[in-house]
């Protein structure tokens, strides 16, 4: 197995210097938010802020690694849970300010950063999340600008941080847990199912293994990730890069069927149109098959019955979409 990955290990032995980005000073050791409520972000706030009034505070995200809460409607402030959260704040802060000069839609850009306790907070992209109800509402001329507008920001970003200068600035490989989801979920589930994620799983295999392939890729690219304009019908901006890293250009293709299979397909369409590269659709469907089953993976180790069922029925439900994908290619 790990002759299959040399590529990528060999990624790890070289890096580039890039003076623009280690002009940014480090963060100082930081304290990380006690109390992961309204309350608790207000206390953080009026002792590092003082002259900033908080009007109301909106929690969207309690996640393993931040705290998300929207202020007076206006601004985004972005909290670690966790001490080891914190320098991945500042690396995604110092890649949006390289970022800025580089992107043709709207990211954030903080102003301000905590001193005592780690935070940071831009002001809000004005938009609404593109759900799948959204998309399927908008004209065929609507979805076909929403995803070249999605094909031109991948793009943008693949051209715009190689590869080295990522690992450079501490951003790793990202590898699904193949062999546990083979071992541990594989001939577990009804047949049709396990066919499905046996030939995802080579599929990714297949996409580890050619150093072509690999990008400086958002990875978690879905609806709620973006803003869209409801008057305009277009995507006006992008944000969350907390789990950006490196892999196959296909996997950007994966969160966006959660959205809907169609812009999935037309994005990456148009995203081989503009690079001159291989169709990326049947890999990011294999990307989805497998941030499914990585999730199902972690429910069986818990024993989460529910989430169990939730999880083979979002299985189930992808099935003929791959079966589709399979029989056209």
């Amino acid at each position: 197995m790990k002759n299959k990955y040399l590529l990528l290990l060999i990624l790890f032995q070289n890096s580039l210097q890039t003076e623009e980005l280690n002009t940014i000073k480090e963060m100082p050791m930081l304290n990380v938010i006690k109390q992961y409520d309204a309350s608790g972000v207000k206390q953080v706030l009026h002792e590092e802020l003082p002259d900033f009034t908080v009007h109301s505070v909106f929690i969207i995200e309690t996640g393993w690694d931040h705290l998300v809460a929207e202020i007076n409607n206006e601004w985004i402030f972005r909290f670690p849970r966790t001490a080891g959260s914190i320098p991945n704040l500042e690396r995604e802060k110092r890649l949006l300010d390289f970022l800025k000069n580089h992107l043709s839609l709207s990211i954030p850009q903080y102003d301000f950063v905590g001193k005592k306790t780690a935070f940071a907070g831009y002001r809000k992209i004005p938009g609404i999340h593109l759900s799948r109800q959204t998309y399927l509402s908008l004209t065929k001329d609507e979805q076909y600008r929403v995803a070249r507008t999605l094909a031109t920001f991948f793009t943008e970003l693949h051209a715009a941080v190689s590869t080295q200068q990522a690992l450079e600035w501490g951003y790793t490989s990202y590898y699904p847990p193949l062999e546990d989801i083979e071992r541990e979920i594989g001939g577990t589930l009804p047949a049709e199912l396990d066919v499905m994620l046996i030939q995802a799983i080579a599929y990714a295999k297949k996409d580890l293994s050619s150093e072509e392939n690999l990008v400086f890729f958002h990875k978690d690219l879905n609806g709620d990730n973006l803003a869209f304009n409801p008057t305009t019908k277009e995507i006006t901006g992008i944000f969350d890069f907390s789990d950006a890293g490196i892999g196959p250009y296909s996997w950007e293709i994966g969160e966006l069927f959660v959205i809907h299979e169609e812009l999935a397909q037309l994005t990456s369409h148009i995203y081989a149109q503009l690079n001159g590269v291989a169709n990326p659709y049947q890999g990011g469907a294999a990307d989805y098959i497998l941030r499914k089953a990585t999730l199902l993976l972690w429910a069986q180790r818990e024993q989460d019955k529910l989430k169990i069922s939730s999880l083979v029925q979002e299985l189930t439900s992808f099935l003929p979409v791959w079966i589709s994908i399979n029989t056209d290619n």
